[in-house]
């Protein structure tokens, strides 16, 4: 279930690192550097400060391996529709990238959310047995 609060949690932290992704997007941009290398430097600090924060803060969860490993995994899916969405944006439509960053990331919100929390809250049959040994 859904809770509304999670929904508040998330739109905060989901802000904090649509910025950060942004402000990596323009800078590198901004310093000659290839979409592809951008976005991976992107990732990469998103990646690691999205978990972070999504755990603690939005789901209110210690962090684990698995989940962390699960939400990098899910957050992967966004390297290539990013890719995508800023060629198309970027390229064919010739918008500058302090545009489509932000547009882009705005396409890719909604499926974050339901990733990120896929990715905290599942109980796998691993998680369990732990539990149940506990």
């Amino acid at each position: 279930m859904i809770r509304p609060a999670h929904g508040l949690r998330y739109l905060g932290v989901g802000v904090a690192c649509a910025a950060l992704h942004n402000v990596i997007m323009i800078a590198t941009a901004g310093a000659g550097m290839s979409l592809a290398i951008s976005l991976a430097i992107s990732y990469s600090a998103v990646v690691i400060a999205g978990y972070a924060l999504h755990a603690t803060v939005t789901f209110e969860k210690r962090y684990r391996w698995r989940g962390f490993i699960r939400y990098a995994a899910a957050m992967l899916v966004n390297l290539p529709a990013s890719f995508i969405l800023l060629f198309v944006l970027k390229h064919f439509l010739k918008l500058p990238m302090f545009l489509a960053a932000p547009l882009a990331t705005g396409v890719l919100f909604c499926w974050n959310f339901l990733t990120s929390r896929w990715a905290i809250l599942h109980v796998g049959p691993d998680d369990l047995t732990r539990h149940e040994a506990a």
